[in-house]
């Protein structure tokens, strides 16, 4: 049996080992046993972590966001490294900590438009929603919409999987080998030796 190809999904926020622990099983418990993809997490904690992966880390194919994370990683590896914040705008370090989950949306929809971004917030969803709906693929309040986090997930990633020329030669392609009658293999002999044609080729 082939391997199901995996989905990793980027999650930013300052989670604890627990709170990741429960998130990767909670995604996990959601997926069928017949399921084709596996969801595969990697959590970051901070702006620049979040970013340094969306452009390191060509797998990734969904981000999660949730507010309340700083803006510097904790990590003085990452902090002193050649990446970090390098070559985005100077004003990022005046963004107030509560908008940093939309403008770090904002900023890996303009680099990788193919990605799919959740946001969870706690502020009310229709403001955040009238300023980022373009940006986020969904936005969700609190942990109430967890349950759909899943399911939106794979919704989106099956959308692009979906080849329905090639699924459906593949298809075709498995279908039982029958007989069938053509003219360029029979080299015309049902024509010559029908007992009809002669007639028909009189009137």
């Amino acid at each position: 049996m082939a391997a199901r190809p995996d989905v990793v999904v980027l999650i930013v926020g300052t989670h604890s080992a627990a709170d990741q622990m429960a998130l990767r099983r909670h995604l996990q418990r959601k997926r069928s046993v017949d399921g084709y993809f596996v969801i595969r997490t990697v959590f970051v904690r901070s702006f620049d972590e979040a970013w340094n992966a969306t452009l390191v880390n060509t797998k990734i194919q969904a981000v999660v966001i949730r507010n309340g994370f700083p803006l510097r990683s904790q990590d003085r590896h990452l902090a002193t490294s050649h990446c970090g914040l390098k070559g985005l705008d100077a004003d990022i370090e005046a963004v107030p900590e509560s908008e940093l989950g939309p403008t770090l949306g904002r900023l890996i929809a303009e680099f990788r438009p193919e990605l799919d971004l959740y946001l969870f917030t706690d502020g009310h969803v229709e403001e955040i929603a009238a300023r980022t709906g373009e940006t986020f693929t969904r936005i969700f309040f609190r942990e109430e919409d967890c349950d759909e986090l899943y399911p939106s997930i794979i919704r989106n990633v099956v959308q692009r999987y979906d080849t329905r020329f090639f699924l459906a030669l593949r298809d075709h392609a498995k279908l039982p080998v029958s007989n069938f009658h053509a003219l360029p293999v029979s080299r015309g002999k049902s024509i010559r030796n029908s007992k009809w044609i002669g007639a028909c080729a009189t009137i």
